[in-house]
């Protein structure tokens, strides 16, 4: 079912809530499919999970198309990679969990090949202090 929804993808990701997996539709599309997965592995068949181009013109943003998408875990969100049909590069920008909300522009004019999400240096240090406290607890006990 996938060649009939989706002719070209640029970029793919799990959606953690559901394991369902989420396609970008790539420079020609301005969508991000999901593709449904049973307990099996096998698809249940593909929807629109959000339409970025009609969110965009509604929020007053020139349209761009998906390049990539990237779930950050840390805020619950999704990082769209887009690249703008008025000739200027990319644009960075966000989508809530639910790929309807909380559309927002981040950054704009940068050429983006990838996106990866990592922890702000106060999120690390958080996280490696509850690994000391988690190691001193398991010394203790």
């Amino acid at each position: 079912g996938l060649t009939n929804d989706i002719t070209f993808a640029t970029s793919i990701d799990v959606d953690p809530a559901t394991g369902d997996v989420l396609v970008t539709g790539g420079r020609d599309d301005g969508n991000i499919y999901r593709v449904g997965i049973d307990g099996s592995g096998d698809s249940t068949g593909v929807s629109v999970f959000a339409d970025i181009r009609t969110i965009q013109t509604g929020l007053g943003f020139s349209p761009g198309a998906l390049d990539e998408i990237e779930w950050d875990p840390f805020n619950n969100r999704w990082i769209l990679a887009e690249f703008l049909e008025d000739g200027n590069f990319s644009r960075i920008s966000t989508i809530g969990a639910d790929g309807v909300s909380g559309y927002a522009q981040l950054a704009t004019g940068y050429g983006v090949n990838d996106i990866i999400v990592i922890p702000t240096p106060g999120a690390l240090s958080v996280l490696g202090l509850a690994g000391f406290a988690a190691l001193r607890r398991r010394r203790s006990a």
